[in-house]
């Protein structure tokens, strides 16, 4: 099973996801022009080759609605021949179980003897008890976690409380599959970067981004299922209007930490896949597929010619 801590973990990266969709004003967001657009109707999925090898990239989505259908011909065709699979973190195994309660406990939560609502003005301090009223708990559960743990916390219970599901997201699914098909794993990054991503961005900008979601979810608290839809539909240019907003995630330094830099870290990684023969696929976040600091506009840039059905 799942931890919930875990499921915490892989909210780190779907905080883009979520509330890059509630934003009143949206961004100036557009698709790279290095990067072609693919055939609206089904989620977008990149192809690049040369002499001896075959790189798919897929735009995920981390949690889902059980229902979702996202799979078409395309896709199937390029996860059947792939040999290796590459994911952001890995979140499931036995080793990242063990490990992500302990870094929740070391980077989420705030000094003994502070509160989470000594950095609150009085209408986010009246938000987060509203919130925590309406899933039965007390505004003191909250009080002890770092802000950017808070952001975190309450987007998981969101999508939970909307029907969304950790085990009916992509790479839940896909993880599952690739270990019974006997595909290699790899990954970008590890859990510990991840929360470092977030626990290491100054107070001030862990409190833009609290605010930010406290403001999407009282804003647009539907405003995911619209994300999801225009990410089945292959909806390329509406992803990155959305995606694109300084606003929706707090501050520019948040932007910075949860997309660029890590996009940036990202390329090398996938560019050593090209130099090995068979069929590669790498599945991570949507977010990070569009925009001009999308991975993919970065491997464009750097000679990896795209293609997209």
């Amino acid at each position: 099973m799942v931890s919930y801590q875990t499921r915490v973990l892989r909210a780190l990266s779907l905080f883009v996801l979520l509330f890059s969709g509630c934003a009143t004003n949206q961004g100036p967001g557009v698709v790279s022009s290095d990067v072609p657009l693919c055939s609206p109707g089904s989620p977008a999925l990149y192809t690049a080759q040369d002499q001896d090898t075959t790189l798919h990239l897929f735009g995920t989505v981390h949690l889902l609605k059980p229902e979702t259908q996202w799979r078409n011909p395309s896709f199937t065709k390029a996860w059947t021949a792939a040999d290796t699979v590459m994911f952001e973190a890995d979140v499931d195994s036995t080793e990242a179980q063990s490990a992500v309660a302990a870094l929740v406990r070391q980077h989420g939560v705030l000094a003994q003897g502070d509160s989470l609502f000594g950095y609150l003005n009085e209408d986010q301090s009246t938000q987060m008890q509203d919130f925590a009223e309406s899933l039965g708990a007390p505004r003191q559960a909250f009080a002890p976690l770092k802000p950017w743990m808070a952001s975190i916390q309450i987007s998981m219970q969101h999508l939970i409380r909307s029907g969304y599901a950790p085990g009916a997201g992509v790479e839940s699914v896909l993880a599952t599959q690739a270990k019974s098909d006997g595909k290699a794993l790899v990954y970008l990054e590890s859990l510990e970067d991840q929360v470092l991503a977030m626990s290491s961005l100054p107070m001030p900008d862990q409190l833009a981004m609290l605010n930010a979601t406290l403001v999407g979810l009282q804003d647009d608290p539907d405003g995911l299922d619209r994300l999801v839809d225009n990410w089945s539909q292959g909806n390329q240019q509406a992803l990155a209007e959305e995606f694109v907003d300084i606003d929706a995630l707090g501050s520019q330094e948040v932007y910075e930490a949860l997309m660029v830099r890590r996009n940036q870290n990202w390329v090398p990684p996938i560019q050593a896949l090209m130099n090995e023969p068979g069929v590669k696929f790498v599945a991570v976040g949507a977010g990070h597929m569009v925009g001009e600091d999308s991975v993919l506009a970065m491997l464009a840039g750097q000679g990896i010619v795209l293609s997209c059905e």
